[in-house]
Order: structure tokens, then sequence, then C-alpha cells
């Protein structure tokens, strides 16, 4: 019974009954609960008798159903106003070991003011292929009455291959194998030092710098000569544990499987075909995620970065040369082996096609497709960044600037047109300083304010554009499926995402909206709750 303070009622209960302390109207509902349920007891039936208490798991789970439906449809409905919309979707591993994919909606708003970012469902992939991906992305879309027509772009997140998911596989497993036992960490301590710097790191499972830095962290550097380079630290601290009787039989294995897998001259390779594209791509995605950039010049970095990824298309020899100096920077040579290994032609052939020519080309293909052709259109853009406006005073506007900007907006308004678009950036830009000082005195001089134009203005101008949604979305992941409710069913874990993501859409939707949907879902429910 609930007024049984020895019973342990669950968290949920418990919290109802502490809150209804402090409530009257809930102190009353249980109250009212607790003597039906007693005149039920004692008339001799059972269970609760067909008693409606709107606090059971049946009717809990009914409220949150409809939490979850009338947030996808306010999403929905706000998605298919502009007409068009783009995907993100991308996949991690939660706690249960199950992969979770999160599909994220980004549109613009009906008067064309604000990019929003929306989740719209989290389901399990079972399928990461292309052809998988784009079923689930079907499903998704049509359970929420989206039209994939409308669809104008779709960030794919695949492997396109199976050793590139090895190596990176490879580098978690093999930090997360030390760091997850203390004894296995002292060992590590002992072979490779103490210092901060020695230490292994985790290849994250959506960030590429984490993977850049883990790859960096075992494999070195040519620039240093490789000196920073932790591998060797690494295969002797697993084949220590391996042939160490003070290790469990499993453990051994684990590490005879990392240390194999560490040796073989394919992961060798793959991981300098990732240093060598890391070189290029790296600084260049550090500038795009850092705030208040330059578009022209970010789109020369893309080309620039696009140009040396071409040269290096099919030098599979300057990586195979990079990745040799590296085997043989300290190799000891065993009692009666010659001094050079034969060559596995075919082998290496077989890598380089069915490897390195793959990921390569897949990269070259992909910033061509996201990033060339859109100059003209950048260039547009960065006419409306205030950092250009003192050129555009001194010089005025290029003869085919905001061309293709109208093209586009003209999609959303047939009134937008070049001339009328021109003449009036010309003339904000010119009189921008004096409408920043068209404001009451008391935002200017009021000390106690912490709100200054200019502060606001640079904080407009400097909006980050970096796409974050999946991250964000699996950082909340974390912590709704952590190990106390790694049995959490998709449906809820969907829906408490989307609470927790959608705080916005939650806290504006009508409790009679929530109260008419879950008064649907069952006759009974329909005559307490209806009137």
């Amino acid at each position: 019974m609930l007024d049984s303070l020895s019973t342990d009622h669950g968290n949920f209960l418990d919290i109802l009954l502490l809150l209804g302390k402090y409530d009257i109207h809930l102190n009353d509902h249980l109250k009212t609960i607790i003597e039906k349920s007693k005149k039920a007891h004692e008339s001799g039936s059972k269970g609760r008798g067909g008693l409606i208490i709107f606090i059971s798991n049946t009717t809990l789970n009914v409220i949150i159903d409809s939490i979850s439906c009338i947030i996808k449809n306010k999403i929905s409905d706000a998605v298919r106003e502009p007409g068009m919309y783009s995907v993100e979707i991308d996949t991690t591993q939660d706690t249960s070991v199950m992969n979770q994919c999160t599909v994220v909606i980004r549109f613009v708003d009906k008067n064309c003011v604000k990019v929003n970012e929306k989740l719209i469902a989290i389901v399990e992939c079972s399928n990461s292929s292309g052809h998988g991906m784009f079923e689930l992305l079907q499903t998704v879309l049509k359970n929420n009455n989206l039209n994939l027509e409308m669809c104008i772009a779709i960030t794919d997140v695949t492997k396109c291959s199976l050793e590139v998911a090895s190596l990176f596989t490879l580098l978690n497993n093999a930090a997360v194998f030390f760091k997850e036992s203390h004894k296995r960490m002292s060992l590590w301590e002992n072979v490779a030092g103490e210092k901060e710097q020695r230490r292994l790191q985790k290849a994250g499972d959506t960030k590429w710098w984490a993977k850049e830095s883990a790859l960096n962290n075992i494999f070195g550097s040519p620039i240093d000569g490789f000196n920073s380079a932790m591998y060797v630290c690494v295969v002797s601290a697993l084949y220590k544990i391996e042939t160490s009787d003070k290790f469990s039989s499993d453990i051994r294995l684990k590490a005879k499987c990392l240390k194999t897998e560490l040796l073989k001259y394919s992961t060798i390779l793959t991981a300098f075909i990732y240093q060598r594209i890391f070189e290029i791509t790296g600084p260049l995605s550090k500038y795009l995620q850092t705030s208040g950039i330059d578009l022209i010049k970010s789109q020369e970095l893309v080309n620039d970065a696009l140009k040396r990824l071409i040269i290096i298309q099919r030098d599979s020899d300057g990586m195979q040369m990079v990745a040799n100096k590296f085997v043989n920077r300290r190799r000891k040579l065993l009692p009666g082996e010659v001094s050079h290994d034969q060559p596995i032609i075919n082998a290496y052939q077989r890598f380089t096609v069915e490897v390195h020519n793959v990921i390569l080309d897949k990269i070259v293909c992909k910033i061509k497709e996201r990033s060339t052709g859109n100059e003209m259109l950048y260039g547009d853009l960065s006419c409306l960044s205030p950092i250009n406006f003192v050129d555009i005073r001194a010089n005025g506007l290029p003869t085919t600037a905001l061309d293709e900007l109208c093209k586009k907006l003209v999609i959303f308004d047939n009134r937008f047109n070049t001339i009328a678009l021109k003449n009036e950036l010309l003339n904000f830009a010119k009189n921008r300083d004096s409408l920043k000082k068209i404001l009451p005195e008391f935002y200017i001089e009021n000390k106690n304010t912490n709100i200054t134009l200019d502060g606001s203005s640079d904080e407009v101008e400097e909006c980050d554009t970096q796409n974050v949604a999946c991250e964000r979305t699996f950082s909340t992941l974390k912590f709704i499926k952590n190990r106390l409710r790694n049995k959490l069913s998709e449906s809820k874990l969907e829906a408490f995402m989307l609470m927790s993501v959608e705080k916005e859409v939650l806290y504006n939707i009508d409790t009679d909206d929530i109260i008419n949907k879950v008064a649907s879902t069952f006759k009974t429910l329909t005559k307490e709750l209806m009137y």
C-alpha cells in the first residue's frame, strides 16, 4: 500500500509521495487512491479491481508515448512549412552494445530567419551499409509524414572499407584494454613511463579529431622521425601481458589478438594512409569549426585541400615509403633472417586497389560533391558579413555580386531581384555605424547592464555554423541509457531523448493536447478525461 512507509514503492511512486507533501491537489489524489485501494482489497478483489489511478505503468507508458508523438508531429509540421530540408544521420554504440542511429532534420523556419536542427528519431541500426541506412531513413521520414523528395541533402556516415573500420576499432580497443584495469594500467606505466603524454587516447565514436589524435598517439609523425610514437611501447606491453602468469587466460588471449592485429603490415599501411589525409584535412577542419570564418578563405582552403588530396590519390608508393621507414626504424633482425624481406607484390597491389584507392577516392569525391560548385554563392554570402563592409563602402560591389544568392532566394520569394538587394546592402553598409547608435541612451550608458550593442552584434556576426546536432544527441544518449538503464526499450529511449533534446518543443506543448492524446488511447480513459 502507498501509505506504508516501510515498503519500497520504487523511485517514481516515492517521488510522487514526497511531492504530495508540498502539493495539495496531488496529496488529495493520492489519498483518494489509497482509500479506494483499501476498500477494493477489503472487498476481496484482486489487483486494482478496475480502479483508474493515473499512476500505473500502463497509464505512464501511454503518457510518455503521447508526448513523444506530439513532439514528432510538431517538428514534422514545422519542417513541411518551408518546403525543403536536409538530413543529418550518424550512429554510435550505446551501453548495451546496440548501434543507435540518430536522425536530425535541418530546415529554415517559415520566415526564413533561423536555421533549426531538430531530432526527429533515434532508432536501432542493424544494417550500416549505404542501402540499409537509406531504408532506415526512408522509414523514419515516412513514419513522420515527411516527403523524401523535399530532402535536398543527406549527410551519410559510412565506413568505406573493413580495414578502415578495423583500424580505428583496434586503436580504441587498445586504449580501453589498458584503462579498464588498474593492474594493466600499472604495467603500461612501467613500460611507457608515467608522463601524461604517454597515455593512450581513445578514438572517439564520432569526432574525427579524436581519431587523428589516437592515430598520431600510437604511430607518431614522420616530421620528428616517429620519436613520439608509442607503437613499440604498446606492442611490448601487450606481449608482457600475453606471456605473464599474473593475468587470466582470457585477458592474455585478448592481449595476443590486439598485438597480432597491430603487427599486421596492412594495419600500418592503413594508418599511414589516414595520417597523410589528416595532415591535409586536419588544419582545414579546425578552421571550419572556428567562429566568424571567412567564407571566401574557407572555400580557398577547401580547394587547396582538394588539390593536395588529388595529388596523393594514386601515390600509394609514397605512403608505402613512409610506412616502411616507420617499420624499419628500430627493427632488429632475428637469428637467420635476411636483411631484406621479399616483397609480397600481389598482396600489396591488392591492398592498394581495395583499401588505399578506395579511401582516397571516397574522400575526394565527397569533398568535390559537397564543397565545389558553390564558390559564387560563398562569395555572395561573404558580402553580407560586416567584416567586408569597409571594403564595400570604399570600392562598392562587384558586377556579379549577389546574383547566385538571388537565384536561391527567389525560390522562397519571387520579389527578390539582384539590383534591389545590392542597393539595400550598399545602403546598409554605409549606414551601419550610425544605425548602431540609434538606441536609447540607457542601453549604451547604463553601467549595470552587461549587454552592449557591440557585444551583441559580435555575437550575431560570429555565430557558430558548425554541425554538432548529432554530437549533442550522442552526449545525451550516454546520460539517458547508462549502465543502470541498459535495458531501456527502443520506444522509451526515443521518447526520453526527444524530451531531453527538444526541450523547447516539449515546454510549448499544450497540456490539453496531451490529455486529448491520452484520452483517445482507451475508452476507459476517455470517460475519465473527456467532458
